[in-house]
């Protein structure tokens, strides 16, 4: 046997074997398996790329799979730098401070930054937006000047092919440097297919939520939230009886007004044999109504006396009737006896 079919054999069996769920935080992607079974919960916010993973049988999900964007930050001081909040994996980092300014959000969608009203304070940054624009910073109060404008929709209509996450929110406006709250980051993207079937069980999830921008606690503008990343299933079978969550980033709150705007929700996107449904931020299993039966009239049960009522109210609540029934019989036999002549 040569060395390049050697090589091919080991590779092709390399490539058809499970993918271990402890190896998922380190691996390399796009990743290839036989099947994933995962039912421990896993972080993988911290993954750069967009996680891809292709099954060639089935995928079990039965823990919580977090590919969440990061808070914004907050930092008291001289500030010189800041970063923004961290994104999801493939996704965009919210606006920080830097070269002694606010930033906008990152990506092509991102929340612009709050402006700096020199006269009376900082408005608030705007989220990023994804499926629909970010919303706006709120201008500070007595502020002079027009809010941040939300991030713009991400064209959608190739996420499969380009597949990245959500997008960062804006930096909060800075009046003086002592407090500045930077963006929310954007939620991450995740696209699993497998040639199988993919079941996501009741208690499972996957969160590609957006982080939520820095509150400000003095005359500064609060951070934009980061848009809710992508979710895409795609398999021959669906089995969804847990959540979906890609929702966006709330905006920081400010003391002055200056508060910053929330993300766009994300979008979640399932395809199996019967075609494609998209849902936008959320899917979660409907509330199943428990039934439940009074006891007073199920069957078989007796109402037992009611409180304050001692062992002999009980006593002819049950024998009660009894002892009229056999009363009442007595007198209608004493009726009908012959009467002697």
């Amino acid at each position: 046997m040569s060395f390049f079919l050697l090589l091919m054999l080991m590779t092709v069996s390399f490539s058809a074997q499970a993918c271990p769920e402890s190896t998922l935080a380190s691996a390399t992607y796009p990743l290839s398996c036989s099947s994933l079974s995962i039912n421990s919960d896993i972080n993988l916010s911290n993954i750069s790329s967009p996680i891809i993973i292709n099954v060639t049988g089935d995928v079990s999900i039965n823990a919580q799979v977090i590919i969440n964007g990061q808070a914004g930050n907050l930092i008291v001081g001289d500030i010189i730098d800041l970063p923004g909040g961290a994104p999801g994996p493939g996704g965009y980092a919210g606006g920080g401070y830097s070269a002694l300014q606010p930033e906008s959000g990152k990506g092509s969608s991102g929340g612009s930054v709050g402006e700096r009203d020199l006269v009376n304070c900082g408005d608030g940054g705007a989220g990023g937006g994804l499926v629909t624009s970010g919303l706006n910073g709120t201008p500070c109060l007595g502020s002079t000047l027009s809010p941040s404008n939300g991030g713009l929709p991400f064209d959608l209509s190739n996420i499969e092919i380009a597949l990245s996450g959500g997008h960062g929110g804006g930096a909060g406006g800075e009046v003086d440097n002592s407090a500045i709250a930077s963006g929310g980051g954007g939620g991450g993207a995740i696209y699993i297919i497998a040639g199988g079937k993919i079941t996501l069980s009741s208690k499972a999830s996957i969160l590609a939520n957006g982080g939520n921008g820095a509150n400000s606690i003095n005359e500064n503008g609060a951070g934009g939230g980061g848009s809710g990343g992508v979710i895409i299933l795609e398999a021959s079978d669906l089995d969804i009886q847990g959540k979906l969550s890609a929702l966006g980033g709330k905006g920081g709150r400010a003391s002055d007004g200056g508060h910053g705007g929330n993300g766009s929700n994300g979008l979640i996107r399932l395809k199996d044999l019967e075609g494609v449904t998209d849902y936008i931020g959320e899917k979660i299993p409907p509330v199943i109504q428990e039934l439940k039966l009074d006891s007073s009239i199920s069957c078989g049960t007796v109402a037992i006396a009611k409180e304050n009522n001692g062992p002999s109210s009980f006593f002819f609540q049950i024998f009660g009737p009894l002892f009229l029934l056999v009363f009442l019989n007595h007198l209608r036999r004493k009726d009908q006896s012959p009467v002697s002549e």
